[in-house]
């Protein structure tokens, strides 16, 4: 006798990171796919799996230590762009079709890194519309960084911008959400 459910066993994927998984996310489904997961590690990596096929598509490292979220754009005609937040304090753009890094800023622009380490990490990105990103991080600061025409390019030192506004929050932040509807209302969880 059955209730009309289906159960089904887990399944493993192929080639995991070294070290823990920070965040999870399907791309939006589209005419090419519908099953690709994207994942960030504290290894630094992002990787997209195609679950239905149980491969490895992709695994690029991001260069800006262990990642703490990601995100994908706002809407399935942005579904080429993952935003990714990391423990160096950096917001970086990775582009699926052309595999580009594009870093988007710095938390707390005092702690940019000239030895490659940092003491502020940008734990969780937002994206809230086409050309809008939101951020916060452990420097207990809220960002919105204008994400348009960045140069492709690893090179932190010349690229990084300002953002477009900042808030200071009541402590460190760990987790965030904007209005999947229209993008104007962000919460944010802080210690």
């Amino acid at each position: 006798m059955t209730d009309g459910t289906t159960t089904s066993e887990p399944i493993s994927l192929p080639d995991p990171p070294s070290d823990g998984i920070s965040r999870l996310s399907y791309l939006h489904p589209s005419s090419s796919h519908d099953s690709l997961l994207v994942s960030t590690s504290w290894d630094g990596n992002i990787r997209i799996h195609d679950t239905s096929q149980k491969k490895l598509l992709s695994n690029f490292s991001m260069e800006s230590g262990p990642l703490l979220d990601l995100d994908i754009g706002f809407d399935s005609h942005d579904s080429e762009r993952i935003f990714t937040a990391g423990v160096d304090g950096s917001v970086r753009q990775f582009n699926i079709p052309t595999s580009t890094i594009t870093l988007i800023g710095y938390h707390s622009e005092s702690m940019i890194p000239t030895n490659g380490e940092s003491n502020v990490a940008c734990s969780c990105v937002s994206s809230l519309s086409n050309d809008l990103l939101a951020s916060a991080g452990w420097d207990g600061q809220f960002y919105l960084w204008d994400v348009r025409n960045r140069n492709n390019t690893n090179n932190v030192m010349n690229n990084s911008s300002k953002p477009l506004s900042n808030i200071s929050l009541p402590g460190k932040a760990f987790s965030m959400d904007s209005d999947p509807l229209n993008g104007n209302r962000v919460v944010i969880s802080t210690a």
